[in-house]
């Protein structure tokens, strides 16, 4: 024999049914989040790995540059110097080389100023040159 099953236990077997149905479909879409969030820090990873990577290559490559470019710098100002002495009673001219001595010397200093930050970041720190220069005036 059967026994019959009173409305208000019907009741709660229908919350609980309902409830259990919210949770499963609750679990469903937060495994599918959990998934989407996976594949994207992995996109992330693989991003972060191609910038450092990408840095790394800037690194170099700046590197080599500025060793590069220091030497002809240095020259160039050497020179200047010769070349602004032989120009001392030329106004129009020593303005002109002193223009490119200003120049020369500013690329000279952005490029130790990288090499310095550069060092800085990877740990090689040393201070060799200011990178400030201080005019007191007399």
């Amino acid at each position: 024999m059967t026994m019959p099953l009173d409305s208000d236990l019907l009741t709660k077997l229908n919350i609980l049914f309902f409830l259990l149905l919210a949770l499963l479909i609750y679990d469903l879409q937060y495994r599918q989040k959990m998934q989407e969030v996976s594949l994207r820090n992995a996109e992330l990873e693989t991003t972060q790995a191609a910038l450092l990577d990408a840095q790394n290559h800037k690194d170099k490559f700046i590197a080599s540059v500025g060793h590069e470019l220091r030497t002809p710098m240095n020259a160039i100002l050497g020179l200047n110097g010769v070349l602004l002495d032989e120009l001392a009673g030329q106004p129009q001219q020593a303005q002109a080389a002193l223009h490119i001595r200003e120049a020369t010397d500013q690329l000279l200093r952005v490029v130790t100023v990288y090499w310095t930050i550069r060092n800085w970041r990877r740990g090689a720190w040393t201070c060799t040159t200011p990178l400030l220069h201080w005019r007191i005036p007399c």
